[in-house]
C-alpha cells in the first residue's frame, strides 16, 4: 500500500547564529556525505568530513559570510550559506552552498532560501556549480528556465575549474 506524502505545513527560513554553531556542522557533514560519491572525498580518520568548526564559525558572525536555516514545522531540513563574490565580476555575492535534506526535497524548501537570498535582492549573484554534481546542475538549470533569460549569463567554463559559474541578476527591482 502506497503512503501518502507527508504534509509540510509551515517552512520558516532563519539565520543561523552562534547558537546554531553544532546544527549547522552537522548538516554539513550530511551534505558532503551526500556528495561524496561525485566529489570523491574521503572522511577524516576523525569520522568525519573536511568541514572545519572555525569554516562553520565564520557564517555565524554577521558579516558578509551568513548561513541561513530552513525548518519544516519545526524541524532542521537544510541551509544555504552566503558568501562575498570574489573574482567574477559583476556578482557580488555568491550563494555558497544550498542543501536540502531528501526528505524535504521537491516540497519548496529550496525555493524558500531562494526568496531570502537571491530573489529579493537587486545584486548580482554567483551560483558555482560543481561540473560533477549531475542533480545539482539540472536544479539550477530547471531554476534558471523559470526566470528571465537576461537575468542568468553562464560564464566561459575553465578547464581547470571544477565549476560551472552563473551570474545572476535583475530577478528583483532595484528600488527593492
Amino acid at each position: 500500500m502506497k503512503l501518502p506524502p507527508p504534509t509540510m505545513n509551515t517552512i520558516t527560513i532563519t539565520p543561523a547564529g552562534p547558537a546554531q554553531h553544532g546544527l549547522l556542522f552537522r548538516l554539513l557533514q550530511l551534505y558532503y556525505f551526500e556528495a561524496s560519491h561525485w566529489s570523491d572525498e574521503d572522511i577524516l580518520p576523525s569520522g568525519l568530513y573536511d568541514a572545519s568548526e572555525e569554516g562553520v564559525r565564520s557564517y555565524l558572525l554577521g558579516g558578509d559570510d551568513y548561513a541561513l536555516l530552513a525548518w519544516v514545522d519545526g524541524h532542521p531540513a537544510g541551509f544555504a550559506l552566503v558568501e562575498a563574490a570574489q573574482g567574477v565580476p559583476p556578482a557580488r555575492y555568491e550563494l555558497a552552498d544550498m542543501f536540502v535534506l531528501p526528505k524535504y526535497r521537491g516540497r519548496g524548501v529550496a525555493e524558500a532560501l531562494l526568496a531570502q537570498t537571491m530573489l529579493p535582492s537587486p545584486a548580482p549573484w554567483l551560483v558555482a556549480v560543481f561540473k560533477r554534481d549531475a542533480a545539482a546542475l539540472r536544479y539550477w538549470q530547471k531554476r534558471f528556465a523559470q526566470w528571465p533569460a537576461k537575468s542568468v549569463q553562464a560564464q566561459a567554463d575553465r578547464a581547470d575549474s571544477p565549476f560551472h559559474l552563473f551570474v545572476v541578476s535583475a530577478l528583483a527591482p532595484a528600488d527593492a
